[in-house]
Parts: structure tokens; sequence; C-alpha cells
């Protein structure tokens, strides 16, 4: 699957699978070497470092991402709903 033109929560649906429940862990970090490269930083700046995981209704994961963001220039917004 192409995903620069498809939805990965579309092509999930498609195939009669949704993510439930989705967990996120934010640390801020030193920033590895080839990171740091591709984010144009120093070397073992701090950075903020991302991982989530999404499941399914059944616990099983189908999803996991790691991200970095250089934590001089960023900023988040975290709501929660009820």
């Amino acid at each position: 699957v192409d995903f620069t033109d498809a939805s990965f929560y579309d092509i999930l649906a498609s195939r009669g699978l949704e993510v439930k429940h989705a967990s996120r862990r934010l640390e801020v970090v030193p920033t590895p070497q080839d990171i740091a490269s591709e984010l144009k930083i120093s070397p073992f700046e701090p950075a903020i470092f991302i991982s989530s995981c999404g499941r399914m209704e059944s616990k099983v994961p189908v999803e996991y991402t790691e991200s970095y963001y250089p934590a001089g220039s960023s900023s988040f917004l975290i709501e929660i709903h009820r």
C-alpha cells in the first residue's frame, strides 16, 4: 500500500480493523547523532522523544512509531476529552 495517497486508518477500516487504544510516552533525551544530523541540531542536544503504540480492541498492536523533536523549538498541545 502506498501511504502517500492512502490513510493508514482507512486501510485498516477497509479490512475490518480499528485502533481502539493508543498510548504515547514523551521523554526528554539526548539526541542520537544520526537523528541530530537529520534534525539539523547538535549531537546530544536535548530532544523530545515520543513513542506511540496503537492497539485493536483485542489489545493486538497494529501501529508503532518513534519520533524525535528538537526540545528548544517544539511545542505540544495535549487535550483530554471525557
